[in-house]
């Protein structure tokens, strides 16, 4: 195939507490080019939040690309804590391979390896959504 085509896109991962506000967040985003054969460039960003004004700060973060003939990906990580969102503790976020892909016949996906969240047991539950969009 010799059309050229390309195509941007990202996936994200966020936490919200119990009122729906988000407190974290990380979204893995990527532009990519192919041909229906292979993969033939492509290149990525990432963009981590966290509410600020609210205790939250961000430890650690990080993002990689691969491209082969077949597939690009970006993925990306981050690490959070509050110190004053529970009396009890901190609450920490942790997001491991937040990954966006982008496939050389012009297919996207997008996963997350894990995430999750530690607590005092007196703490409110936080809960995690994720999205994979074309932009």
């Amino acid at each position: 195939m010799s059309v050229l085509a390309s195509e941007t896109a990202y996936f994200r991962v966020w936490w919200e507490d119990v009122v729906g506000l988000k407190v974290t967040e990380v979204r893995s985003n990527i532009a990519w080019s192919y041909n229906g054969s292979c993969v033939t460039s492509a290149s990525g960003s990432y963009y981590n939040y966290w509410r600020t004004g609210t205790g939250w700060r961000r430890d650690s973060y990080g993002s990689r690309i691969s491209r082969t003939c077949s597939v690009a990906k970006v993925w990306s990580d981050a690490t959070y804590h509050n110190s004053i969102f529970c009396a009890g503790g901190t609450v920490r976020n942790y997001y491991d391979n937040v990954e966006v892909r982008g496939w050389n016949t012009g297919g996207l996906g997008g996963s997350v390896y894990r995430t999750w969240t530690t607590y005092p047991y007196i703490c409110i539950a936080l809960h995690w959504h994720q999205e994979l969009r074309r932009t």
